[in-house]
């Protein structure tokens, strides 16, 4: 999107300097080396210049790319999981998918917590060890674990309303992603350490 703005600023640029005098005239085809040089110094810096983002804009630009990122990582929280819940029914899970789609919602929803920046408590949450590489029954608890924890953010009513900030709701919101990040990780480990115990 910000490239297309810039192709779109070069061009109208170059059409402006296509019909000033000298253009107009046909004088640029007679300057000399040195002239056309400088000409060609002072066209680029004069497009470097009037392309240069101000602060407003490179602001407000950053601001869609957050806005962007969160819509981007939501809808994959919920995707993802729906995978993850389908392999967890498998009569043998595949291990490698359910590591890597429990480090996808991870990653997910670490960048929400950050992009989101919801009030709450952030620190001292504790969460119980679910000992997933115990078994795939520890497993499929914890996988169960996770995905109620996905469905309870994602139907958080304080996404419901633009604008409004409900201290209960954001917090909640805020001690659900912290668990899905935890339960996530802890989803990972516990499956790749039975990927491995089932090989040996």
């Amino acid at each position: 999107m910000f490239s297309l703005v810039l192709f779109a600023g070069v061009i109208a640029f170059v059409v402006v300097l296509a019909f000033t005098p000298a253009c107009a005239q046909g004088t640029r085809a007679r300057l000399d080396p040195i002239q056309r040089e400088l000409q060609r110094r002072f066209e680029s810096e004069a497009i470097e210049k009037a392309l240069a983002p101000t602060p407003r804009r490179r602001a407000e630009y950053e601001r869609r790319m957050v806005l962007l990122q969160i819509k981007i990582d939501f809808l994959h929280l919920q995707i993802v999981n729906d995978d993850l819940q389908t392999e967890s029914r498998a009569s043998q899970p595949d291990l490698k998918a359910i590591a890597k789609f429990a480090s996808e919602i991870t990653k997910s929803a670490e960048r929400l917590k950050g992009n989101l920046d919801l009030p709450g408590i952030k620190k001292g949450q504790r969460f119980p060890d679910l000992k997933v590489e115990l078994g795939f029954e520890q497993l499929r608890v914890a996988l169960s674990e996770l995905s109620s924890s996905i469905g309870a953010f994602v139907e958080n009513p304080v996404f419901e309303h633009v604008g409004v900030i409900d201290a209960t709701l954001s917090s909640q919101a805020l001690h659900d992603l912290t668990k899905i990040i935890e339960v996530g990780k802890q989803v990972k480990r516990g499956s790749e350490k039975l990927k491995r115990a089932r090989t040996v």
